[in-house]
């Protein structure tokens, strides 16, 4: 079988890429797993992040969804200041035509949790991938992305995303 064995360099290089996280302003942008509307603690904010066909998406403010422990995360170890873009159905169209609402350029880092509501087309996501990553780049912000790519050719596929991103 084969065996893991554990590489001090490798940690060495993630903490130092973490700490490069310090004070850094972060976005995050994803669809209802991200926004946590499943979640029977759900509590609906003030603030409006979008309007979509009419229906108005405001910030969930429950304390019980990965984001707000994520983002609780980022604050309290490296002083992130995080804004939760997310909203329920949110696919990578809508980020590509709100782009400067989802967002904002302020931000040094978009961590991109999307892929399920475009489910089946993987061509679209990567176009939207593509575009998506150009803005954050035309605006010095680093994109993540974290998605369940739905390709059929996985290793083909990633290889052309990972040249967009380049």
């Amino acid at each position: 079988g084969t065996s893991i064995r554990w590489d001090p360099a490798v940690y060495k290089s993630i903490d130092q890429q973490l700490a490069s996280l310090y004070g850094k302003n972060v976005v995050l942008v994803g669809d209802s797993i991200m926004y946590g509307s499943h979640m029977s603690d759900y509590h609906e904010g003030n603030r409006v992040i979008i309007t979509k066909n009419g229906v108005t998406y405001k910030n969930n403010t429950s304390t019980i969804v990965w984001s707000y422990a994520f983002s609780n995360y980022l604050t309290s170890q490296y002083g992130c200041n995080v804004l939760n873009q997310s909203f329920p159905g949110c696919s990578y169209n809508d980020v590509t035509n709100n782009l400067s609402t989802l967002i904002p350029a302020d931000r040094d880092i978009a961590i991109c949790l999307l892929g399920v509501n475009d489910w089946g087309n993987p061509v679209t996501i990567r176009t939207h991938m593509a575009s998506i990553t150009n803005y954050c780049k035309t605006n010095n912000i680093i994109p993540i992305f974290i998605t369940p790519y739905p390709a059929i050719d996985y290793q083909a596929e990633l290889a052309q995303i990972r040249g967009y991103m380049k």
